[in-house]
Parts: C-alpha cells; sequence; structure tokens
C-alpha cells in the first residue's frame, strides 16, 4: 500500500497488478417517517450522507413489505445527485394518486459506482374515507338496546355515542351497517360514530 492507503501493488515487475481504493467516506442513508398523510397522498422522507464520490439519490416506494419492484418517487426537495463535501441532505417526495386506507412501504437510496445504500425500510397508511349516516332503528329505546346503523365506511367502527353519551358495545358489520347499544345510563340526542377516517352525526335518537 501507498502511504495514504489508497494503492497498492500486487507482485512485481510486468506481472504486478495496481489496485486504487477510493474511500467511499462515511456515505448513509436514513429513511425518516412519512408526512402529511391523507387519503391518497403522503410526503416521503430522507436523509443522505455522501462518501467518496458523487451518488443518485431516490425515494422508493412499494404495497410490498418486501419493497420488490419498488415505484422511484419524484424528489422534491434535495441536491441530485450528492456530491463528496456536501454534507447530510434532506430530500422528500410528494406522492399522490395512492389507494385509500392502504399501507405502503418505502425507502430512501443512495447510489454510487462504488455503493449501493438504502435506507431502513419504514411504512404509512393512507386515511380511511370518513363514515356517513344515512339511518338508524330504532330511532328510540330504552338503555341497553341494540341499534342498527346505516351508512358508508362503517367497518372500522372504533366508538359510539347517544347525546353524548358513550356506548360500550359497537361493532362494525360492513362498509354499509354497524351495530351499537344505547348505553346503561340511556341518553337522547345525536348518535354520532367514529372511525380512523373521522366522525359522523346523525340526529333524532
Amino acid at each position: 500500500f501507498t502511504p495514504d492507503g489508497n494503492t497498492a501493488v500486487l507482485g512485481s515487475g510486468v506481472n504486478a497488478a495496481l489496485w486504487v481504493f477510493v474511500n467511499a467516506g462515511e456515505a448513509a442513508a436514513v429513511t425518516q417517517p412519512a408526512t402529511n398523510i391523507t387519503t391518497t397522498s403522503a410526503t416521503l422522507n430522507g436523509t443522505a450522507t455522501p462518501g467518496g464520490e458523487s451518488a443518485s439519490i431516490s425515494i422508493q416506494y412499494s404495497t410490498r413489505p418486501d419493497m420488490a419492484n419498488p415505484i422511484n418517487a419524484v424528489l422534491s426537495t434535495g441536491a441530485n445527485p450528492l456530491q463528496p463535501g456536501s454534507g447530510t441532505l434532506t430530500y422528500s417526495s410528494h406522492i399522490t394518486g395512492l389507494t385509500v386506507g392502504t399501507t405502503y412501504y418505502y425507502r430512501i437510496s443512495s447510489k454510487s459506482n462504488l455503493i449501493t445504500i438504502n435506507g431502513a425500510t419504514q411504512s404509512f397508511s393512507t386515511l380511511p374515507l370518513p363514515p356517513t349516516i344515512t339511518s338508524f332503528s330504532p330511532m328510540t329505546a330504552p338503555a341497553g338496546t341494540r341499534i342498527t346503523i346505516t351508512g358508508t365506511n362503517l367497518g372500522r367502527l372504533t366508538g359510539a355515542s347517544f347525546g353524548g353519551i358513550q356506548s360500550t358495545i359497537y361493532l362494525g358489520n360492513s362498509e354499509t351497517s354497524a351495530v351499537a347499544y344505547v348505553p346503561d345510563t340511556g341518553s337522547s340526542g345525536d348518535l354520532m360514530v367514529t372511525t380512523p377516517g373521522g366522525t359522523a352525526t346523525l340526529s333524532g335518537f
């Protein structure tokens, strides 16, 4: 090796082989949490640190945990290619056209002539659509009565209340039907349901 450790000679004379090593430095790629998540869009984030040569930066996403056949998102921020000596830079990509209520996987990747570094795979889920209530039956009932609720996006029910009093028993049977039991204390007023997509209220109970 030469004193700088970058060149080595194997053998001697005409049969000697010259090896030149390029220092990759502290190259790194770190996937950051997704932000601005909606029903059909999200912003994917990451940081990249250069090594000894320029690197092409990409943010990839997929619906598969193994990141098979990922889509390369269009970068919104961050210099590309990443140049040596530029320090750690922040990258992001705002993606649209996603499927409602779906889990996506993503990572940042740094690729140079020497090495490809993939950041850890992270995931996020697009928001489900908010629920709606079109009707419920019966419209009047004593405590402990089962109430059938019809509407949309009710399959992931996380709560129900009658006149502001929380029901302790509720279930989303399907996207268009749910049930909730009138609280033991009994109440009248608005019927409200809650899902990960939001809340819906219908008066008349």
